[in-house]
């Protein structure tokens, strides 16, 4: 799925950048000092959010942010689908926010190296397993126990 209808997976190998949305949240979630309640709070009252009348949205885009942000380390293993394609990558530097307005759908961005190199590997080569989580709606999710599956499709 691509936010606002462009592909930026091209992008992401070219520049070694994964990145997620929610820019006009602002640069504060990346404050080591916030509590994951703090991060929600923020995340709901930002103008995609503030106007619902339950928090549900908002707390599934904090914990996707929560989860890019805080808890992906370096070293971890990211599977980015494209397609009938899926690339793997490593991350190896921390988030940090970028400040241009085009930016909003990929405004959080983490460096990376990418292990599957510019053509990535077939979707049909994953796990049955995994290819079922890659089914999901969101973002960014853990996966950490299909780490070995991950890993098999490293070249």
């Amino acid at each position: 799925m691509h936010p606002v209808g462009e592909d930026r997976v091209p992008e992401a190998l070219r520049t070694g950048e994964i990145s997620i949305g929610w820019g006009k949240v602002g640069p504060g979630l990346l404050d080591p000092g916030l509590s994951r309640s703090e991060v929600s709070d923020i995340v709901a009252r930002s103008v995609y959010y503030r106007a619902q009348a339950n928090r549900r949205s908002a707390g599934n885009a904090a914990g996707q942010l929560w989860r890019f942000n805080r808890e992906m380390r370096n070293g971890a293993l990211v599977v980015v689908p494209h397609g009938d394609v899926l690339h793997v990558a490593r991350v190896i530097g921390s988030p940090r926010y970028v400040v241009e307005p085009a930016a909003e759908h990929w405004a959080y961005r983490r460096p990376v190296e990418w292990l599957t190199g510019p053509e990535g590997v077939a979707r049909s080569d994953a796990s049955s397993a995994l290819r079922t989580r890659l089914r999901g709606q969101i973002t960014c999710m853990s996966a950490s126990d299909l780490i070995a599956d991950i890993g098999r499709l490293e070249r």
